[in-house]
């Protein structure tokens, strides 16, 4: 059902709209004159909104389509319509709400004809309602220059539209109609004069759309799994249940649907109103329809249509209130379980706002104006970053005459099988509220997992049979990108960072594994010292300060300090996968033929990754594998052997009878050398590196300084460009230079101090305490 309706207003009368649209079983919703200067939101609806702005005729359009639908905007952005593309459950459907100003009615009639012509091209039909401050008569002529079929739905019955709160139907108008451009099949128009919140009617049509195929993918509850834990945990179908992750998959499904767990879809959703406010809003509707069709209010009237109006004001908000506050509450008492997530979740649904479906630029330039063309738009931008450039990546054979430093490991914890306590340690680390995968599985789920159940048994098989099996199923082997605005245009998608989610199930398993190679890496002191990233018992701050204390001695003995910055261009993306694995299996002294190289071949043999909720999928066939929790681990694996052998190149630690040539907290890396010679050399050296194992650097992003100039400085080239001199450089969030040394030690000081402190003395309940009262203030 497609309504159109000049509200004039929304923002004191937000309820009441929701409660007519819901009595008119209103799917898509086509507002005029909202005269709403910021977002306007609708309970149960997406709204997508064009603000009131200050000028002539300005009076703020919208979309308003049902939670369970999705829509996307086609076209040029216009304070006057806002047409886009709705799909549901019956298919798709091309849409727009328009305002004609009195004042400028040609100039934009001509605008939105361009706009009609631009999205006809793809579509074969667009439906507009609004309220054209026009004759039917005078629409005809101004939409037949638009030289496309165009056609104004009809009416039953009467068709005055605007009543202007009078009586005298000789002062109602027909200005509030649909326009069909096109092919577009619905029924016909029908004003709705039992709805008086406004000085329009609404008017609705049923739009007709061929049927397609569900869209909206089933989620289960989070919270009814935790409510059910025990009996997912004792199922006795786990016991006749073969072990494959697409049986536990299904499985998932199964037990949802005994026990209830999916969500409802969010167009299943009724109003959040009681049964007594939704009486109220009733009893106020009745007595506006009063007012203006049969007579005016008595005194008695008037006085109880205000008291309705507010008591269901009052009740609205305290109901929305309650809801909130129950969320809340959960999200404590997560955190008061150690959950530090949860405070994320509450802060995210402080500023939660329902985002458009955004249309993107392809490669050509052009927008995209339907979901087929963003998903195959994203899916050629995300598989370019991927795409092995030079064809080494794959190749065993272009990696094996490459100089390789061999540090030999404890092997025997990282060829057992999986054990039950390694299980169950991995299963207390997962956190509530996490993202699922493209399995769909929540971490909740895992959770009821507990030692002694079937549902662990079951799943203790299940590890250890893709652990010693060599290969990763095709359900764990899909991860899903989920696109995430940086700044500037969003329509272009080079202002996106993709965020990879693969199934908590494989992050499950890699977890485990992750924690036996940085044990057996610590043990056999395979990792250099001066690598900080993703090391136990090594933090950011702790390596800052070294930083600050080794130039801090010089300065104080009067040495000359020469730093260069080492900025590797997208470095975790762009590891080539045959020499990340040469290094991570025969530089650490692994044979093929055990369980550790087969499963990490297993692992990068053929990853695959999809869109979120897209279905082109593109393989991964260069870079560490987003969101594995191997993933850091083996960058440092990989990056471990840069400068191996070069201390007599770098700067000497004074107090100490050791020379340093390089400090690196993951891909982050520093040049510490005592002269500009010495420092040209180590930059030859990382060069050699960096192409010899296929990584670029980014000569712009990188910067040197010395504490102690003398004359001209020395060019210092790198790959395809030259490294500046600069005289500050932001590593790791603090200021290092030649001129700020001494401050940007006591900063590092004071960080690690004030991080100490925050540790030491912030406890659970004061952390709760914070909580509630950011949740006070939200509501305030």
């Amino acid at each position: 059902m497609v309504t159109t309706w000049n509200t004039q207003g929304s923002k004191a009368k937000k309820w009441a709209l929701v409660e007519s649209l819901a009595r008119l079983e209103t799917d898509v919703a086509l507002l005029q004159e909202t005269l709403e200067k910021e977002d306007l939101f609708l309970d149960g609806y997406v709204v997508h909104h064009r603000p009131a702005e200050a000028g002539a005729g300005k009076q703020g359009v919208a979309v308003a389509v049902k939670s369970h639908l999705k829509f996307r905007e086609l076209g040029a952005a216009s304070p006057f319509f806002c047409i886009g593309e709705v799909q549901g459950w019956l298919g798709r459907t091309t849409v727009g709400s328009v305002y004609i100003p009195n004042d400028r009615r040609t100039a934009t009639m001509e605008e939105l004809g361009k706009t009609v012509s631009r999205i006809r091209e793809t579509k074969s039909g667009v439906l507009l309602g609004g309220d054209w401050n026009m004759t039917r008569k005078e629409v005809l002529v101004e939409t037949q220059k638009w030289k496309t079929e165009t056609e104004i739905v009809e009416h039953r019955g009467s068709t005055a539209t605007r009543h202007g709160y009078s009586r005298d139907s000789r002062k109602w108008s027909s200005i509030d109609f649909f326009v069909r451009v096109g092919r577009v099949r619905c029924t016909e128009g029908n004003t709705k004069r039992n709805h008086t919140i406004s000085d329009h009617w609404p008017v609705a049509l049923a739009a007709v759309t061929e049927r397609e195929h569900d869209t909206e993918e089933r989620t289960v509850s989070r919270m009814g799994i935790r409510k059910t834990q025990t009996q997912i945990a004792h199922w006795p179908g786990w016991l006749d249940t073969e072990v494959t992750a697409e049986n536990l998959q299904g499985n998932m499904k199964k037990l949802a649907d005994t026990y209830c767990l999916w969500n409802k879809r969010k167009g299943d959703k009724s109003l959040c109103l009681d049964k007594e406010t939704k009486e109220l809003l009733r009893e106020a509707r009745l007595l506006r329809s009063k007012s203006i069709l049969i007579e005016p209010l008595s005194e008695e009237e008037e006085k109880r249509l205000a008291v309705v109006k507010r008591e269901a004001r009052a009740r609205c908000r305290e109901t929305t209130k309650l809801r909130i506050q129950r969320r809340q509450n959960q999200i404590a008492d997560d955190y008061a379980n150690g959950d530090a997530r949860a405070v994320w979740m509450l802060a995210k649904r402080a500023v939660k706002r329902h985002r458009a479906s955004v249309s993107i630029q392809d490669q050509r330039g052009r927008l995209t104006v339907s979901e087929e063309e963003t998903d195959s738009a994203w899916a050629t931008y995300w598989a370019a970053l991927c795409e092995d450039k030079d064809g080494r990546s794959k190749s065993r054979g272009a990696w094996e005459h490459s100089p390789l430093s061999r540090r030999f490991v404890p092997k025997t914890d990282l060829n057992a099988d999986i054990s039950v306590e390694e299980l169950h340690y991995a299963i207390s680390k997962l956190r509530n509220w996490k993202s699922a995968g493209s399995d769909g599985i929540p971490p909740e789920w895992y959770k009821a997992a507990q030692p002694g159940t079937p549902f662990f048994s079951w799943l203790l098989k299940l590890m250890q049979r893709e652990w010693s099996s060599g290969e990763v199923n095709r359900v764990w082997n899909i991860a899903e990108v989920v696109p995430v605005p940086k700044k500037g245009d969003k329509q272009i998608p080079d202002n996106y960072r993709g965020i990879a989610l693969i199934p908590v199930g494989l992050k499950l398993l890699n977890g485990i594994i992750a924690r036996r190679l940085s044990a057996a890496l610590e043990e056999g002191h395979a990792l250099a010292e001066e690598q900080a990233g993703f090391r136990r018992g090594e933090e950011c701050v702790s390596h800052l300060a070294a930083l600050t204390e080794i130039l801090g001695r010089r300065e104080h003995k009067r040495k000359n300090s020469v730093v260069c910055f080492i900025d590797f261009k997208k470095a975790f993306d762009r590891v080539p996968h045959e020499a990340l694995l040469r290094k991570a299996i025969e530089g650490l002294g692994f044979r093929e033929e055990e369980a550790f190289p087969k499963y990490l071949r297993a692992l990068y043999s053929a990853p695959e990754t999809r869109n979120r909720g897209g279905t082109r999928t593109w393989a991964h066939k260069v870079g560490v594998r987003q969101g594995c929790p191997l993933s850091p681990i083996l960058f440092s694996v990989f990056i471990n052997d840069l400068l191996e052998g070069k201390d007599r190149l770098g700067m000497e630690i004074p107090g100490t009878q050791r020379r340093i040539c390089k400090l690196m907290f993951a891909d982050d890396v520093v040049l510490l050398s005592e002269n500009t010679e010495d420092l040209k050399e180590l930059i030859r050296e990382t060069e050699l590196w960096a192409s010899r194992w296929g990584m670029e650097i980014n000569p712009q992003k990188c910067g040197a300084f010395q504490s102690m100039p003398n004359g001209e400085p020395t060019e210092l080239k790198i790959q395809t460009g030259k490294i500046p001199w600069v005289e500050e450089y932001r590593y790791l969030g603090v200021i290092f230079g030649n001129k700020d040394n001494r401050k940007s030690r006591n900063k590092a000081e004071r960080i690690r101090g004030e991080s100490k402190d925050f540790n030491q003395f912030l406890d659970k309940s004061d952390a709760i305490h914070l909580l509630s009262a950011s949740t006070r203030h939200r509501k305030e």
